[in-house]
């Protein structure tokens, strides 16, 4: 769930209308014009009913989205599905809800109408359990759809004005009032105010959107002077179009005089950071937003300009800034770039940001960057996607294309498989003409295709891929179409045959200087076929090396294979204490990348270890949560490697001999069932493992706080709420949860837990001076 950076106001009346209606139906959609606050009101609805769905609430937002094509691969990422299947991304999602008692919110679908309506038509048929709650302008007009119109939030009627002190009664003067507090934290409605504020809300029409636009400028005006601006915008606009809908003209206005109200430089940049999808960071905005006469510090300062003004909204994830725009906002700066010039031309320096990105991940993917370069790129699909999208269509590029998708960690590490070959595809079909990036393409697609079961595809494209590196007479392409086709023999259960080929092309890469990634990569592969051609020493001393390249370059990820392989030979050899010490460590390096392949194996391994340690419970509950990952993998269990095969047929006796065949039952199916992050701390007992990376405290960043929002962080951690922190300090609610807000601000936190712990961990250090001197 998104945290909430800001408090929320009114609905009650909503919340308790779209409640009832989900208890009785299965899909409701929240519609209304573009600002209403129908995204907001759903993901308060959804936090709200967290505990009424036994297997969650997922938010899905669609904004971002501008290809159909992938819009259940955007639902799987969601979901946090790990899988890695040829089958449709549709099967795929209906697999994974088939069973599931849940709510999915669809956010933003006006834009992608047909193709959610078709999506949540398919998902509702065959998943009983599941309910969907939709936001979107217009109705998606799917059988059962029931439709909630959202308005605006109430206002005095237009023309009169309530009794002195009774406007903070309606929702619209209220979330002014709290916009203008955080932005002026000793803001407060008065009689001499009263009367300004009141009718600012009634000439935008109570719309929350452009209430909250309006408030940020209290930043720079008083209330008498944004009342005066503001009613000189509309006494300006009384002789537009009368064809429009009022509520649009108000918004229109209100995002018209906002532009207005911006510099130059803000205006421009507004413009065109419309080109991102979802968010950007500081180094994108430079990047496509920037010009010949930009500097990194009047990026910056202009960005926060916007922020200020309330057109960006800054995020903060795993220790990077990042900002989002409103997709109304979004709209509205892509209407101000020339379409024959400026849009191009940004949109082209998008798309040349994207390639330099994934050149630069590829330059340092294998070293200690790897897990932030995976995080990193998986923040960035989005962008990704509308970039590919615009090469491969309008452009026609193939060549760019093809570099663009042609990393394989971009899909292998980062989890992806699926959508890396809908690219892949597209790209190569564009053009046939051989080249270099054409054999790394060639040679990407048919990796994925291997580790998705698709031997005949993957064989195919790496047949043309040696073609390719034969008629160039490039050895390199050549040796990495012999290594991906030393892996199909493998998967085809042709040990012998893979060996020669995969020896062939490690020869080639070791006299080519290849090293690291690609050699690490095929020296596991390689350790395969030694062991499935009863050669297990072999085997180990791939690994071995395997291990020391990726210690000696702190690469993570295939690290977590090399000592995989390991354990599984002690495993053989009956060394289980070790064995486990090493599939343990292994996968405890998974927790970042999207692995379900590498997952899989590492989970049914360390099942065979615990069940032959002698703990049936726990290895039935792993079993089962490896089968799972298997089964969303859509690939024949366990690669079809009958030791395999054998060692898991062995480990599933052993724990039914020891728990009975129901107990079993039920140890297999609470595996299955299980989320990673929880089946990840599972399967690693009493090892620490973050749910995620978390950002980290600035440093001194407690040393910027006042002394009273130093008192208020004492407060938050012996737990109290913002009511009583303002009686105990003697200062109003709104001063409080304003204070609150700007504590989270300065640490970068989402939560008042995060607040609480940082306390507790100071409060720690202080009764043990010496704590932190251990190093």
């Amino acid at each position: 769930m998104p945290a909430d950076l800001t408090t929320f106001v009114g609905r009650r009346h909503e919340l308790a209308q779209a409640r009832k209606l989900l208890s009785d139906a299965r899909l409701v959609t929240l519609t209304g014009v573009g600002g209403v606050g129908k995204t907001r009101l759903a993901t308060q609805l959804a936090r709200s009913l967290r505990r009424a769905f036994a297997d969650g609430v997922w938010i899905v937002e669609l904004a971002p989205l501008r290809d159909e094509t992938v819009l259940a691969q955007t639902v799987i990422d969601a979901l946090d599905i790990t899988e890695g299947s040829t089958g449709s991304r549709l099967e795929v999602l209906r697999a994974f809800v088939r069973h599931r008692e849940m709510l999915l919110v669809m956010d933003n679908c006006e834009h992608l109408l047909t193709a959610a309506a078709t999506l949540i038509d398919s998902l509702l048929r065959r998943a009983p359990g599941l309910r969907v709650l939709a936001t979107s302008r217009q109705a998606l007009g799917v059988p059962g759809e029931h439709l909630m119109p959202i308005r605006p939030l109430p206002i005095p009627i237009p023309g009169t004005i309530p009794e002195s002190g009774m406007s903070s009664e309606f929702a619209a003067v209220t979330l002014f009032v709290e916009r203008a507090t955080a932005v002026v934290p000793d803001f407060l409605i008065t009689p001499e105010n009263e009367l300004q504020i009141v009718r600012i809300c009634q000439q935008l029409e109570g719309l929350p959107l452009a209430i909250e636009l309006a408030a940020a400028r209290l930043r720079v005006l008083a209330v008498d002077e944004l009342y005066t601006s503001l009613s000189h915008r509309f006494t300006l606009l009384t002789g537009g179009s009368r064809t429009v809908a009022e509520r649009h003209q108000t918004l229109r206005a209100t995002v018209d005089w906002s532009f207005d109200l911006c510099t130059s430089d803000e205006q421009t940049l507004w413009s065109r950071a419309s080109a991102f999808a979802g968010t950007f960071d500081l180094e994108g905005a430079e990047a496509v937003c920037g010009d010949d006469t930009s500097s990194r510090e009047s990026i910056l300062e202009t960005i926060t300009g916007l922020v200020d003004k309330s057109i960006l909204a800054r995020e903060e994830d795993t220790g990077r800034v990042r900002f989002r725009m409103l997709e109304t906002i979004r709209e509205y700066g892509e209407t101000k770039l020339d379409p024959d010039s400026s849009c191009a031309e940004v949109r082209q320096r998008h798309l040349a940001w994207c390639v330099d990105l994934v050149g630069r991940a590829a330059q340092d993917w294998f070293g200690p960057a790897q897990e932030t370069w995976c995080v990193r790129l998986r923040t960035e699909y989005p962008n990704l996607r509308v970039a590919l999208e615009y090469c491969l269509t309008e452009l026609r590029d193939h060549q760019t294309g093809l570099r663009l998708a042609s990393p394989y960690f971009l899909w292998m590490a980062c989890g992806s498989l699926a959508e890396g070959r809908y690219w892949l595809d597209r790209a190569l079909a564009l053009s046939s003409t051989p080249s270099i990036v054409r054999g790394q393409a060639l040679w990407t697609n048919a990796f994925i295709a291997n580790t998705q079961g698709d031997l005949d595809a993957a064989e195919a494209m790496g047949q043309e891929c040696r073609a390719v590196g034969t008629e160039l007479d490039d050895r390199a392409i050549v040796a990495a179409a012999n290594h991906m086709l030393g892996c199909t023999r493998l998967f085809r259960g042709e040990a012998v045959a893979a060996c020669e080929l995969m020896e062939r092309a490690l020869e080639d890469y070791l006299a080519l200087g290849i090293r690291t990634d690609p050699e690490v990569n095929l020296r596991f592969e390689l350790g395969l076929a030694y062991l499935f051609t009863g050669r297990p020493d072999l085997a180990f001393e791939q690994y071995d090396t395997c291990r020391m390249v990726c210690d000696q370059h702190q690469a993570q990820w295939l690290l977590s294979y090399a000592l995989w392989g390991i354990g599984l030979i002690e495993l053989t050899r009956g060394e289980l204490d070790s064995a486990a010490t090493h599939v343990r460590d292994g996968l405890l390096l998974k927790r970042v990348f999207r692995d379900t392949l590498g997952l899989a194996l590492v989970l049914d391994t360390l099942a065979w270890i615990t069940a032959a340690s002698g703990d049936a419970v726990r290895a039935a509950t792993l079993l089962g949560a490896a089968a799972q990952l298997w089964n969303t993998f859509s690939r024949q269990q366990l690669l079809g490697y009958k030791d395999f095969v054998a060692l898991r047929e062995r480990c599933e006796v052993q724990a039914r001999r020891q728990m009975g065949d129901q107990g079993f039952i039920e140890g297999y199916s609470r595996g299955a069932k299980m989320p990673i992050d929880d089946l990840l701390a599972y399967a690693l007992g009493d090892r620490v493992v973050p749910t995620r990376p978390q950002p980290p405290v600035q440093d001194g960043a407690s040393a910027s706080l006042t002394r009273r929002q130093r008192e208020i962080c004492q407060l938050i951690a012996d737990g109290l709420t913002n009511k009583e922190i303002a009686a105990q300090l003697v200062i109003s609610l709104r001063t409080a949860e304003s204070h609150v807000q700007n504590i989270l601000t300065k640490f970068g936190f989402t939560s008042r837990t995060q607040v609480a712990a940082l306390v507790a961990q100071h409060r720690t250090v202080s009764s043990n001076p010496t704590a932190g001197n251990d190093t």
